[in-house]
């Protein structure tokens, strides 16, 4: 099992909470433009970028991200405890299921799996490695770009804070995501949307002596509407 194998799986036993970064307060409506794995020098991560479609200011003297401006949250998987739950509950918002349901269908999966004489298969994991997929041989890339969720900031006393007695504004500004229902068509709009906002890529300088590239016919791209 490789690294991203390995952070699925702790991802998909993790407790839901809800937090994030780089979002000031606001009520917004986001569309997906890159989830991924990464492993670097700080640890392991999980990283959402979105594309702000909407935002509503929920705090007094505090502007909400602009609409069409992009926005991150980083979940540090390696250093933060709670970090793969925040993740999950996320993922959730995007399935448009609840904890209980994937529990569920992973039993469902599991008596299957029994009757059929064969391993059972960790449905959320699976989810997971597709919708973070970066590589075409791999299947379709970023299967959930132009996806639309919706996200509403809260804050959190860290005991830092309690301790200096800072004031909220002070406080750490978390995002509690929400999942919104769409069509086929709005999400291949949203698609559309997110892929016009993303910059032009540099033109490729070809070999002295190129050769042809092979070619293959990208999968078609999927809802994902269930866990796989």
């Amino acid at each position: 099992m490789g690294w991203r194998e390995d952070l699925a799986a702790q991802v998909s036993t993790a407790k839901t909470f809800g937090s994030g970064n780089y979002f000031t307060s606001g009520k917004y409506k986001l569309r997906s433009s890159l989830l991924k794995m990464h492993d670097g020098e700080n640890g392991k991560s999980f990283i959402a970028e979105f594309l702000v479609t909407d935002a509503q200011a929920t705090e007094a003297g505090v502007e909400p991200n602009m609409v069409g401006s992009t926005a991150s949250v980083a979940y540090n998987l390696t250093k933060i405890k709670s970090a793969a739950g925040d993740v999950k509950a996320l993922a959730l918002a995007f399935m448009g299921m609840t904890e209980e349901q994937l529990i569920a269908a992973q039993q469902a999966e599991d008596q299957k799996a029994a009757a059929e004489g064969r391993a059972s298969s960790n449905l959320f994991v699976q989810w997971l490695l597709k919708v973070t997929n970066e590589s075409a041989s791999a299947g379709t890339v970023q299967p959930l770009r132009g996806r639309l969720v919706g996200g509403e900031t809260y804050r959190k006393a860290t005991k830092k804070h309690k301790e200096t007695n800072a004031p909220r504004s002070e406080w750490m500004t978390l995002m509690k995501f929400s999942h919104i229902p769409e069509t086929p068509a709005e999400l291949e709009a949203g698609r559309k949307l997110v892929e016009a906002n993303e910059p032009a890529p540099a033109a490729p300088v070809a070999p002295a002596d190129p050769t042809p590239p092979a070619t293959t016919a990208a999968p078609a791209p999927s809802l994902l509407d269930g866990i796989i």
